[in-house]
């Protein structure tokens, strides 16, 4: 074993692959440690072989435990690029099963971007499936705007990216009515929309969810004079109880507009009241979106599928299944 001190961190910067794997046979535990570290980080597959001989040979029991979590991890990381590489969509779609979550979401953006619609059934059973972390769900449902098959409730949030102000602006009203927990990294970047209202809707919609990660961002999220000076009419107005998992639960055909996106389309807007300076309008206006949001949302829960929660939740192998409660007309 060599007896210099490596600089770890510098070689980390570097990249430098060769550097790292000639560490893990350096005297110093510790250094083979930050060594085993430094190679996961990089996500450096190609050193397994070395670090499957290190692990052979350690002796100290921490950096075992390094070396051996550094191998589990670019392990999974090499499987998943290959499987990327040959296009094997049955392989991605089985690790939605997995109860890793890192590998879940992975697997999830793989299968987005591959384009394939074989996946849909899986994906929309893994954001239907509430056993899930919301990152798992999020995931899932950008996949499936990719794919072009998203779930009703899936196309708002595609509609908080659309150019169109107020179809942003009732897409946030309606995930607030939801409680979608999942829709919130989505949500936290709409309070930086460019318009006032679409900002001011996301943070109502985000104290609604009352997550401690929405309501994190709630806290720390300054409010300029023009929404400050605002009746937050949005937020007083009663939410509808609707239920998330009662939103359409089939993949739309691409070129058709999903009924949840249509309706925050045709939500009616006040921009130009607002800016005139008669709030009284604009407010009337914003309840009026909420109107729509509620009556949409009933119209959901009324006559649509329930949603899949036939594939385990990530991070829980074997959650009880929820059974379907309604089925779908024709």
């Amino acid at each position: 074993m060599s007896s210099l001190t490596p600089n770890i961190w510098q070689m980390q910067s570097r990249r430098d692959i060769e550097g790292l794997t000639e560490a893990l046979t350096n005297a110093d535990p510790d250094v083979r440690k930050r060594a085993a570290t430094a190679l996961r980080t990089l996500d450096a597959a190609e050193a397994v072989p070395a670090l499957e001989a290190a692990l052979a040979v350690e002796d100290d029991w921490q950096a075992q435990e390094h070396i051996v979590a550094a191998i589990q991890y670019l392990s999974r990381e090499s499987r998943l690029s290959m499987m990327i590489r040959t296009r094997d969509v049955a392989g991605l779609t089985s690790l939605l099963y997995s109860p890793q979550v890192e590998e879940v979401i992975s697997a999830a953006e793989a299968l987005g971007e591959l384009g394939d619609r074989a996946a849909v059934e899986a994906l929309v059973a893994v954001f239907h499936n509430q056993h899930n972390p919301d990152m798992v769900r999020l995931a899932a449902a950008e996949a499936l705007i990719k794919l072009q098959c998203a779930p009703g409730v899936v196309t708002l949030l595609a509609a908080l990216r659309r150019d169109d102000w107020q179809v942003r602006r009732n897409a946030a009203a309606i995930l607030g009515q939801l409680q979608a927990t999942w829709a919130t990294p989505a949500l936290v970047v709409a309070l930086h929309d460019e318009n006032a209202i679409v900002r001011r809707t996301a943070l109502a919609a985000l104290r609604r969810i009352g997550t401690p990660e929405a309501m994190q961002a709630v806290e720390g999220f300054v409010e300029e004079p023009e929404i400050a000076e605002e009746d937050e009419s949005f937020e007083e107005e009663p939410f509808g109880e609707a239920d998330e998992e009662s939103a359409p639960g089939e993949g739309q055909p691409a070129g058709e507009q999903p009924a949840v996106e249509a309706a925050a389309m045709d939500a009616p807007g006040e921009e130009e009241a607002a800016e005139a300076g008669r709030p009284d309008e604009a407010q009337a206006g914003e309840a009026r979106a909420t109107d729509g949001a509620e009556a949409t949302a009933a119209q959901e829960r009324d006559g649509s599928p329930a949603a899949r929660a036939d594939i385990p939740a990530a991070g829980n192998p074997s959650p009880e299944a929820t059974p379907p409660d309604s089925t779908p007309d024709g």
